[in-house]
């Protein structure tokens, strides 16, 4: 009977640290896929930002002209 209970010890423990684990690389890669969405989020600004300020230098530079 001792060596069944300590069996079912070590399996609870085994299975205990497996299941950490999983969880510890869900969170990894969750953290992950988070931080690529922020880079993708970044990438997509910067462009709309480089945009922006490629129009407002030609439309300065146009008005300079007409003065």
């Amino acid at each position: 009977m001792v060596d069944l209970r300590e069996n079912i010890v070590l399996v609870s423990l085994i299975v205990g640290v497996d299941g950490w684990d999983r969880m510890v690389s869900l969170k990894k890669e969750k953290a992950l896929e988070k931080s690529r969405e922020q880079i993708k989020k970044l990438r997509q600004n910067s462009g709309i930002f480089l945009e922006q300020s490629r129009w407002q230098h030609l439309y300065l530079k146009r008005m300079h002209r007409n003065l």
